[in-house]
């Protein structure tokens, strides 16, 4: 699995978890206190950065962002859409499957041919 997708797994796995508690609302600050509470580590302005450039994946997984500015805060929007995050594709196409589907991120078995051989 290539760098960028496990990463993109652990951060979806990390929101998902999170979330599911209900929608987070708060600064990249607050959100890596959160996280840290789970295990996973970010620095506030690389994790935002990071949402942000992969928001469109996350949506692909039910993770929806949205960012305000206020005077003096950026505020993050965090929600979680299981319906839509049922189906979530974090690999890059190259195997021809996705880390996660309904079957809960298992793997496939190989075929008859394949035991063979």
């Amino acid at each position: 699995m290539p760098q960028e997708q496990l990463q993109l797994t652990l951060v979806v796995n990390a929101l998902k978890k999170l979330l599911t508690a209900g929608e987070f609302r708060g600064t990249a600050t607050d959100l890596v206190t959160k996280l840290e509470m789970q295990g996973s580590y970010w620095s506030p302005a690389i994790l935002s950065k990071y949402l942000q450039s992969h928001d469109d994946a996350l949506a692909r997984c039910g993770i929806l962002l949205e960012t305000k500015r206020t005077n003096s805060k950026r505020l993050l929007c965090l929600r979680y859409e299981a319906q839509i995050g049922d189906v979530c594709d974090t690999s890059d196409g190259s195997d021809g499957r996705d880390s996660y589907s309904r079957t809960g991120g298992m793997l496939s078995l190989p075929s008859r041919p394949s035991l063979a051989s």
